[in-house]
């Protein structure tokens, strides 16, 4: 069960309106969130955002009067969101029936971001023609009211990226990730932003504190300074002391858990949980802003020391990490598991696209003797 007002329902935008949509909505929405028995939350680099939604449904009554319908455009407003409290708009997706018990069905939702599901449902990616790929994702973020957060690289080489002109079934999102893909780039939408960038530029641009300058290896592998916003992670809590409590805003249940490996020693991932905080059945507070493409520092002291800095343990880990995914269960006081990596993770330096000439031996050649 959810409050009424977390996921609203667009029933005049439903390819077959309900003929009670005048006059019964705010009742149906009441009925929508009183049988809600699962919603879960997942933020990624990787596209879209998603929810999904599982909805009790006895003898399918919800169902088969057409409270659920695929493609219905669906307002969350539930956790903590931009100033302006709008929420994010998903759409149905995709709708899954199971039987349960006791006359009961299972409804299952899954809803993404409405913005990727209409460029997946555009098959004219020709009509966005452009010289470079970063134009393209200009141009594609402006057609579907998105912010467009572009990095734009000189001297990258780019793939020409074809299309039929006749029965073609490439979408814009499909061309999209091709071009992003091409260079090694993200590209993904979050808080009605479309990110089209290297993780390298990304490093850095969305968190709740912020460094003095520092020095950032650039795409080009040049360095940069400038100043990091990221998301502290501290762990345990109690051993930072006298420090401003908006730096340890985030409660960890438990040490953050990272991973590297000696066939890429600069390349490491790791993981965390966090505690929501006492606002969990409303989705409030610091933890439920975390989004896929923040950056975070993790800190783990042991005897008073950060080892994660110390010299004979670092080997990686003292690093700034990009946020790869965040999932959470809404309204349950259950964890935030957040996944992130560091930039080479994302982006190995051996698979950058600049136009620049490289010298190659032959290792294994010169024909048969």
């Amino acid at each position: 069960m959810i409050d009424d007002n977390v996921l609203i329902i667009d029933w005049n935008a439903s390819k077959r309106q309900p003929p009670w949509v005048k006059d019964g909505v705010n009742r149906r929405r009441f009925e929508i969130a009183q049988n809600v028995i699962n919603l879960e939350v997942e933020y990624t680099v990787n596209g879209c955002s998603q929810l999904t939604v599982d909805i009790a449904d006895k003898d399918l009554e919800m169902y088969r009067n057409n409270y659920f319908q695929v493609s219905t455009p669906i307002l969350f407003k539930g956790g903590d969101k931009d100033p302006s409290g709008f929420g994010e708009t998903f759409r149905i997706s995709v709708i899954e029936i199971s039987q349960a018990d006791d006359g009961y069905f299972l409804v299952r939702l899954v809803c993404r971001t409405k913005a990727v599901q209409e460029m997946k449902e555009d098959k004219t990616p020709q009509s966005y023609r452009s010289s470079t790929g970063f134009e393209f994702a200009r141009k594609v973020a402006n057609k579907f009211g998105l912010i467009p957060y572009i990095e734009e690289v000189k001297g990258v080489k780019q793939s020409t990226i074809k299309v039929k002109t006749k029965n073609n079934k490439d979408s814009v999102f499909d061309v999209l990730l091709r071009a992003a893909q091409d260079i090694n780039f993200l590209t993904f939408v979050s808080n009605g932003r479309l990110f089209f960038g290297s993780p390298q530029w990304l490093l850095g641009r969305w968190g709740f504190e912020q460094t003095e300058l520092v020095k950032v290896e650039t795409y080009e592998g040049k360095l940069q300074p400038r100043k990091l916003y990221y998301v502290p992670l501290l762990y345990p809590h109690e051993a930072f002391q006298g420090i401003d409590p908006e730096t340890k805003r985030l409660l960890l249940l438990k040490a953050p858990s990272v991973r590297r490996s000696e066939d890429s020693v600069k390349e490491s991932e790791g993981s965390a949980e966090i505690w929501g905080g006492p606002l969990y059945g409303k989705g409030e507070g610091s933890a439920y802003r975390l989004r896929a493409g923040m950056t975070v520092i993790p800190w783990l002291m042991i005897n008073g020391k950060n080892v994660f800095a110390d010299d004979n343990y670092k080997d990686g880990f003292d690093n700034a990490y990009l946020i790869t995914s965040v999932k959470y269960q809404f309204g349950r006081p259950e964890p935030i598991s957040i996944a992130f990596a560091t930039t080479t993770k994302l982006a190995p330096e051996d698979k950058r696209k600049m136009n620049e000439k490289i010298a190659e031996a032959v290792v294994i050649g010169g024909g048969s003797k």
